[in-house]
């Protein structure tokens, strides 16, 4: 038997652990990417590293699925490529990864066919938004606001509040440390705040 005949070796890759998916995983999709400006770095890594999920996780189908219809990791890079990252790119015969411009989660990467939409509305409290996110899991929310609905799908959207933004609103600002004391609001979102029942009106 020649040298060339003998059995090889397995390569880290043949040894790489396969790993439950978890369930909190199974409705979510994943873009993976190095920093702003790429370099072949940070592009090689989000390649290989969504590869690497792949391995750990071979009953999982490669390409879009029905997740949102998006493969379930996708390597992509944030800034545009340039000749080193190309030239590495085709010596190994891989596609050069998309360009997002923004990682911005939005409501169709959130609100996926898998869930139900939930949205929240403008002039809601608070207390309220956070009952809302505690109910659904969602940590962003869309706003509605109920004078610009038409009859057309997805209008009246305003904005969007999420978990982070909130947080904002009960720690005090840097260098003002009295400024939670300071709060712009009205009876009415107090009493439904508190679910209390007012004595007095203003």
């Amino acid at each position: 038997m020649s040298l060339s005949e003998r059995a090889q070796p397995p390569t880290s890759l043949d040894r790489t652990p396969v790993v439950p998916l978890a369930d909190k995983d199974r409705d979510y999709f994943y873009v993976i990417c190095g920093h702003k400006n790429p370099d072949p770095d940070s592009v090689c890594s989000a390649i290989g590293y969504a590869e690497l999920k792949y391995l750990q996780h071979p009953d999982v189908p490669r390409g879009p699925n029905v997740v949102g219809r998006r493969p379930k990791w996708a390597a992509c890079r944030c800034g545009e490529s340039n000749a080193r990252i190309d030239a590495i790119l085709k010596r190994f015969g891989v596609e050069d990864p998309p360009l997002y411009s923004s990682i911005t989660p939005r409501l169709k990467h959130i609100m996926t066919m898998a869930k139900q939409i939930v949205l929240t509305y403008k002039g809601t409290t608070c207390a309220e938004v956070m009952q809302i996110m505690e109910r659904c899991g969602h940590h962003i929310l869309p706003v509605i606001d109920p004078e610009k609905v038409t009859g057309r799908p997805f209008t009246g959207i305003c904005g969007a509040i999420s978990f982070d933004s909130l947080g904002l609103h009960f720690l005090p600002r840097p260098g003002d440390l009295h400024s939670l004391k300071r709060v712009t609001t009205s009876v009415d979102n107090i009493v439904r705040s508190l679910n209390a029942k007012a004595s007095v009106q203003p």
